[in-house]
């Protein structure tokens, strides 16, 4: 029984909102520094879907980049050291067909089949990133 705190349950979901919004602004911001820097470092590199300052076009933990190297051994050298990768698109089942949502926003077969989905979350930190895109660009020279 009571009366129920309504000022506090206000402005408790106010928090929880804001809370969110921060975050998802923090997730937007990791995910751009980690395309601006693969794409910056790695020659060749394209990225899969709208380039998305606001969050609005892309998911905000979703990148997929196509490499100038062989997809399938470039995955298999970044999750050998340690970066957790999927090929194709978000929508595929990773496995070996090429993905149609990459060919349906213009990639050849060859880009799609190159092609590397890297996704953050609100656990991910900016070392984090900072060390896959290291891991990045020695596992591209490496297959190159």
């Amino acid at each position: 029984g009571g009366t129920e705190n309504v000022a506090g349950l206000v402005g408790f979901a106010e928090a929880c909102k804001r809370g969110r919004k921060n975050k998802l602004k923090g997730l937007i911001r990791m995910r751009n520094y980690f395309i601006d820097e693969v794409l910056e470092r790695v020659s060749g590199s394209k990225l899969n879907g709208p380039r998305d300052e606001d969050g609005m076009k892309r998911l905000c933990n979703n990148i997929n980049i196509t490499f100038p190297v062989n997809g399938e051994m470039l995955g298999g050298y970044l999750n050998a050291d340690g970066v957790c990768t999927s090929k194709g698109s978000a929508c595929s089942n990773n496995g070996h067909s090429v993905s149609p949502i990459l060919k349906a926003i213009g990639r050849t077969e060859e880009d799609a089949a190159n092609s590397i989905r890297f996704t953050i979350s609100r656990f991910t930190e900016q070392k984090d990133l900072d060390i896959a895109i290291e891991v990045v660009v020695k596992s591209v020279e490496k297959v190159g």
